[in-house]
């Protein structure tokens, strides 16, 4: 039941809704006077009621009971003076005798108060061959202009000409409702002027923005990026660099520290070259079995004596050789005496 309510008072305000936007018959804008006038020739002993949607607003018997005095003029016809819009409705009157009689009844135009339109504005988007022009508005009412002239059929929002008839005269667009209307400055798109080339100022354009910006600002990515490499670079080198001299400097310091250790050991192992002296041991007067005694030790005396003479003789493999070189590697050890014992065992 509830909602059968709900749903015819919907219904009731839907319809009293259109029925007053069907009604309206008299539109005024706001902010502006209106005259309503009384169908009726106003006798002195008459009163005179005026109603607003069936609210008494004006009541005049023999003196004002309602209103003031200038809201109606001398024939009774009811002046509203800067209209709002709270002043839009229905409006009567109604005329009494002097016995309170109702003479006339009159029922005016229903009453609607609309904003003044406001002014328009044109934009033109060229393209290779057309141009598009756009009627920047929120009302429907739409006239195109050219050179003052109403184009027939156009009562889009958006008009498109060829980029020919774009210069053949000015181009405006005119807006309207029932109170008002209002046109827009012309517009000349010298921007869709074609080139040399044939192609219009849209087909100059990269990524959405004029030609030569876009080139500015992607020269100045370019350079930004540029000195992003090459400082990248500088900075690898200079790590190379430094790299490369720490490995210098550790090759370097283990060379050095190479030599000291090898200076070290020659120093301990002694000069090359050097031998201690051999240490003849006593001979034994005893010569071995099969030895003629005094004849050999008299030529082996000659032998020695001649040596002495002549002495010492250079050895031809040496003189090949050169001059022996000292070596880092150590001397070999000298050979040990023959121990006594065994001579005089063998003698």
């Amino acid at each position: 039941m509830a909602a059968l309510l709900c749903l015819a008072l919907l219904l009731a305000c839907f319809a009293i809704t259109s029925g007053s936007q069907r009604d309206c018959q008299r539109y005024v804008q706001i902010g502006s006077t209106l005259l309503v006038p009384l169908q009726h020739k106003l006798q002195p002993s008459e009163s005179l009621v005026w109603k607003h949607n069936s609210k008494r607003i004006f009541h005049r018997k023999m003196t004002i009971l309602t209103g003031a005095k200038d809201d109606v003029t001398a024939n009774g016809s009811l002046l509203l003076k800067n209209i709002e819009k709270k002043h839009a409705g229905d409006y009567s009157a109604e005329v009494f005798n002097s016995n309170g009689q109702v003479v006339a009844e009159i029922k005016s135009p229903s009453l609607c108060v609309l904003d003044p339109v406001s002014k328009p504005t044109v934009k033109a988007d060229c393209g290779s061959s057309l141009v598009t022009f756009t009627c920047q508005t929120t009302e429907k009412n739409i006239a195109w202009l050219q050179n003052d002239q109403v184009l027939a059929h156009q009562s889009n929002l958006n008009l498109t000409l060829t980029v020919k008839e774009s210069t053949e005269g000015a181009i405006s667009c005119r807006v309207s409702n029932q109170v008002s209307e209002s046109t827009s400055d012309q517009h000349t798109p010298p921007d869709c002027q074609q080139d040399g080339n044939g192609n219009s100022d849209s087909e100059r354009k990269l990524l959405g923005l004029e030609f030569w910006t876009m080139i500015i600002i992607l020269s100045a990515g370019g350079g930004f990026v540029l000195l992003l490499i090459i400082i990248l670079v500088v900075c690898c080198v200079c790590a190379s660099r430094k790299r490369t001299m720490r490995v210098k400097d550790e090759a370097e310091f283990r060379l050095t520290w190479a030599n000291a250790e090898q200076q070290k050991k020659q120093n301990k192992s002694g000069p090359v070259g050097q031998h201690h002296p051999r240490s003849h041991p006593h001979k034994s007067h005893h010569q071995p079995a099969g030895n003629t005694g005094p004849r050999s030790h008299c030529s082996k005396k000659k032998k020695d004596q001649q040596n002495t003479n002549k002495g010492p003789q250079a050895n031809p493999r040496r003189q090949m050789q050169g001059p022996r070189q000292p070596s880092d590697e150590q001397a070999p050890p000298l050979p040990k005496p023959r121990g006594q014992g065994k001579k005089s065992l063998i003698a």
